[in-house]
């Protein structure tokens, strides 16, 4: 029964964040050197030799909400697939997880990640669906 519920919810998550048939949903495809956005379950692609990207899970996000006064800035830390690989990128003052990260021949930087809390987020309020991440990639 467990599993059950377990499976029921990840297909509530998956149906949750897919665009209805109205809007289907388009992967962006990235250049080498230029800054591109990807949404929260999409794989960008390139023409170039570099592997494809998928932005797969919010790990964390205690960034300070806008408009609050806070002791410390917070972090958001992102999880990303490449080459099959789960690669964590974060922003964060302490470093938790690194901005750039270099897998084979490529340079990963996470540029931004959007929307920017209004108010705290405990873990379990994090809607992945609605993010976004302004990433770069540049050949070493």
């Amino acid at each position: 029964m467990k599993n059950f519920l377990s499976l029921l919810s990840l297909l509530t998550l998956v149906m949750a964040c897919n665009p209805t048939n109205d809007q289907p949903r388009v992967d962006p495809i990235f250049e080498i050197g230029q800054p591109f956005v990807l949404a929260f379950g999409q794989v960008a692609s390139c023409s170039c030799a570099a592997p494809d990207v998928k932005f797969v899970h919010v790990i964390t996000d205690s960034r300070c909400p806008l408009q609050a006064e806070c002791v410390w800035a917070g972090e958001v830390v992102v999880e990303l697939e490449i080459n099959e690989q789960l690669v964590r990128l974060g922003l964060s003052p302490i470093q938790t997880a690194p901005a750039k990260d270099i897998i084979g021949m490529w340079s990963y930087e996470l540029l931004a990640v959007n929307p920017h809390p209004l108010v705290p987020l405990m873990e379990d309020e994090i809607d992945e669906c609605i993010y976004t991440l302004e990433l770069l990639i540049e050949a070493l």
